[in-house]
């Protein structure tokens, strides 16, 4: 087994949500996740605005030590692969400490991500030998759900504000997009299965709207 009794009950506990603060967690997992996706914005756009991918092109160290195709090549990837990897250290630092943060300063503050979360179900269950009784189970089943809700929550709709705020969308306006929603799921349905080869424009799905 990769766990004893006492760990992988501590770890059943930790998701159950009557026995932890698992959707408090959740929620500051949420919030990390939009953080870091705030993080992935911000180095994108240095990239863009310090002409980065340019620069490392012209410049005469690298040309001396590499050819142009590599150095093309490095330019191109850091162009539209630097922010996912800077997004993606920030978010592995900030799930790594948020247990620190939390017993350093004596507070309520952790983390809990559904797949973390679903991971140590797996291994409790497996050490347990599947000796569980079914009400555990749908209690165990219930935070691992909401779990991933609240991360979903938080994180897309602190995303989702950041997005109206910056395109100036008003409370009104927000109250139609189920109303499009609904236009272009019933003219492109595939679209929210599988991403159209040509993007679509406005005026092609919401024509009689228009």
């Amino acid at each position: 087994s990769v766990l004893d009794e006492k760990h992988a009950l501590k770890y059943l506990n930790d998701i159950h949500p009557m026995y932890s603060l698992s959707w408090w967690y959740a929620a500051i997992a949420g919030f990390y996740l939009f953080l870091s996706g705030i993080v992935a914005g911000y180095f994108d756009n240095a990239v863009i605005y310090g002409k980065i991918p340019e620069r490392i092109r012209q410049h005469p160290t690298l040309s001396r030590l590499f050819s142009t195709p590599t150095i093309n090549k490095l330019a191109d990837y850091l162009d539209h692969n630097f922010g996912a990897i800077m997004s993606n250290i920030m978010i592995g630092i900030f799930l790594g400490t948020a247990s620190l943060i939390g017993k350093t300063f004596g507070i309520p503050f952790d983390i809990r991500h559904i797949t973390f979360s679903l991971g140590n179900f797996a291994m409790s269950l497996q050490s347990m030998d599947f000796q569980i009784c079914y009400q555990t189970l749908l209690w165990i089943f219930l935070g691992i759900f909401s779990i991933g809700f609240f991360n979903i929550a938080i994180s897309f709709g602190m995303a989702f504000y950041i997005a109206m705020k910056s395109r100036n969308i008003s409370l009104a306006q927000l109250l139609e997009l189920p109303k499009l929603l609904f236009f272009y799921f019933k003219k492109h349905p595939l679209d929210f299965i599988y991403p159209p080869k040509t993007e679509r424009t406005e005026e092609e799905v919401f024509t009689k709207l228009l």
